[in-house]
């Protein structure tokens, strides 16, 4: 507890529409997601995230990646892919 876990995603689209990479966390296996940062959306084809993240409370927290598209007639997101998700096992 009180250490951070360095989180890591990156995705990828390649038919030229704004995308952005988000990444997510939550306590437990069945709590909410919350969401941690998301790339500007952009037209780069693999964008990518680095962050740390701090373990405050002992269990497991769960991670994963969420890639978007922005819709080109409604300009609103449209999720492409979802990651599996990542444990890690958080002790006193």
């Amino acid at each position: 507890m009180g250490d951070t876990v360095a989180v890591k995603a990156a995705g990828g689209n390649d038919d030229g529409q704004p995308t952005s990479l988000c990444a997510q966390e939550r306590q437990g296996t069945t709590g909410a997601w919350h969401t941690l940062a998301c790339t500007p959306v952009t037209v780069d084809p693999t964008p990518h995230l680095r962050l740390r993240v701090r373990a405050v409370h002992p269990g497991t927290m769960q991670f994963r990646a969420l890639l978007s598209e922005t819709d080109a007639k409604t300009h609103r997101p449209r999720l492409l892919s979802r990651s599996s998700t990542e444990g890690v096992s958080v002790t006193r």
